[in-house]
């Protein structure tokens, strides 16, 4: 997959996973199967998409806690929805897909949000995810 189209499913694993986020239904593979049949793209695309999805969700509890320590001036219930999901998504690449190097997770959650959310996301994000990428960088 190329740079373009992996920037592509990283956008498709937001969708989906904003459209779990604002359902509450707790069926994740139902919801992450409605993600897959919504895009037309190759298979390499939706499966990545669908496994950065699916790995993002099992886990969001602990990507909470890790976004928690790093924005102590924030309850994380006011961190806008679409900011706290490309956070997750970024920290999902960065813990569990060891292909993928932690600074292009970072660059890559930064630009999304640019596409995505407010002016001020960006900086947000990086300031989080930089601050956690530096207190774990052996262990990620």
């Amino acid at each position: 997959m190329d740079k373009k189209e992996k920037r592509f499913a990283r956008e498709c694993a937001l969708q989906m996973s904003y459209g779990y986020q604002m359902s509450n239904n707790n069926d994740i593979f139902k919801k992450i199967k409605l993600g897959y049949d919504k895009f037309e793209n190759s298979s390499e695309i939706k499966d990545y998409a669908i496994r950065l999805s699916k790995k993002c969700l099992e886990n969001n509890d602990n990507l909470d806690k890790l976004i928690i320590s790093k924005s102590s001036n924030w309850d994380i219930s006011r961190i806008a929805v679409i900011d706290r999901l490309i956070i997750r998504l970024a920290l999902t690449e960065m813990i569990y897909f060891e292909e993928i190097p932690p600074k292009v997770s970072i660059v890559e959650a930064v630009e999304i949000s640019k596409e995505y959310s407010t002016d001020d996301s960006a900086g947000f994000i990086n300031g989080i995810l930089d601050s956690i990428y530096k207190k774990s960088a052996l262990t990620l």
